[in-house]
């Protein structure tokens, strides 16, 4: 981090490739260090132009674009290009996107054309680096399990096209009588119908950060790769964070669900056809017991098994608990047992005051 701020101080230029980058795809590395954060943190370096390509002629594109600036037009910026290790097919350039590209996001592999307006169910899927690869598998299950049709935008830089809404806010705040200035992202998604899910090698923020500049009438999606790392198959690595084309399937079809378009049963359906067995929330005790409270008050409550300790007294005067011991609770001490029978300790704690008389 500190280097990469020496270099925008300095006005550095030039290429800064990131030879193995994203959460899950060096899965041997340090498993605190897989990056899941530098484009997050390229982002707050404002003279780095930062992308997550997936394909060659991606790469190509940006380079030939970023030597324009930095050789021809003398710009005083440098990039930093994560890139990847794995093998798939290299497929050719589409002519005419190269701009779009460079903006950070054009349409990678659309999905059949509705046959009328509002008449079809869609969904858009966009994805980065080794990421993409998911959401065009996602776009076939989606067609083929559940008849549903999607788009696949390919994003190289969220950071841009974040900058790019950031632009267009500022220059409609300091022009309020002009015509709107649309980011981007928004005049891209126009003329296409549906929620959006957006799955990258990063952490949420990564993606989050377009967020503001989605066409408002649309459900947004974010999956990411927050946490620390792990040491194991890329395969195991995607599921385990949720960002494979499994959980991009559910996302999508959550999102129509949200939005009214499809029945609820029907995501209890796919995850249960993809043997998702377990949700699992990890948080302050905090913000758990509010988020339980707040579901027992509305009467949908999501979780079935609290493991805590902070709010299990609150839950049980509550009635929202019910009782269960186990066999082991048979041969317990009977302190550590419940007296009312809802659990037995895991753990004692020994609370004292102490000091030192020295």
């Amino acid at each position: 981090g500190d280097l990469a701020w020496a270099a925008a101080d300095q006005r550095a230029r030039g290429f800064l490739l990131g030879a193995t980058a994203g959460r899950t795809t060096l899965n041997g590395e340090g498993l605190q260090h897989e990056d899941g954060h530098s484009h997050i943190l390229s982002s707050a370096i404002p003279n780095c132009i930062s992308y997550d390509p997936t394909y060659g002629y991606e790469l190509a594109v940006i380079i030939h674009d970023g030597l324009r600036r930095m050789v021809e037009k003398q710009d005083n910026v440098y990039y930093y290009l994560t890139l990847l290790n794995e093998n798939y097919a290299m497929p050719g350039l589409t002519p005419g996107t190269e701009e779009q590209i460079i903006k950070g996001m054009y349409l990678c592999k659309p999905g059949p054309k509705a046959k009328a307006k509002g008449k079809d169910l869609r969904v858009q899927l966009m994805g980065s680096g080794t990421i993409l690869r998911e959401a065009i598998a996602a776009q076939t299950l989606l067609a083929t399990d559940w008849g549903i049709a999607s788009d696949v935008w390919s994003c190289p830089s969220f950071n841009e096209l974040a900058r790019d809404g950031q632009n267009a806010e500022r220059h409609n705040l300091l022009n309020p009588t002009a015509e709107p200035m649309v980011p981007f992202v928004a005049r891209q998604l126009a003329g296409h119908e549906g929620p959006v899910v957006a799955s990258t090698d990063y952490m949420k923020n990564y993606a989050e950060q377009i967020r503001p500049y989605i066409p408002r009438d649309r459900v947004f999606k974010v999956l990411g790769t927050d946490g620390f790392g792990r040491s194991d198959f890329r395969s195991k690595l995607r599921e385990h964070f949720e960002i494979n084309r499994h959980y991009i399937v559910i996302a999508a079809l959550k999102s129509l669900a949200d939005e009214g378009a499809l029945p609820a049963a029907k995501v209890a359906e796919a995850i249960k056809k993809y043997g998702i067995k377990v949700n699992w929330i990890r948080n302050d005790s905090t913000d758990i017991i509010q988020r339980v409270q707040a579901e027992f008050r509305a009467g949908q409550i999501q979780a079935d098994i609290y493991d805590g300790i902070s709010g299990a007294a609150l839950f049980k005067r509550d009635g929202m608990v019910q009782k269960w011991l186990p066999d082991a609770a048979k041969i317990m001490p009977k302190d550590y047992v419940d007296q009312d029978g809802y659990w037995i300790a895991a753990s004692p704690y020994i609370h004292s005051f102490s000091y030192n008389t020295d």
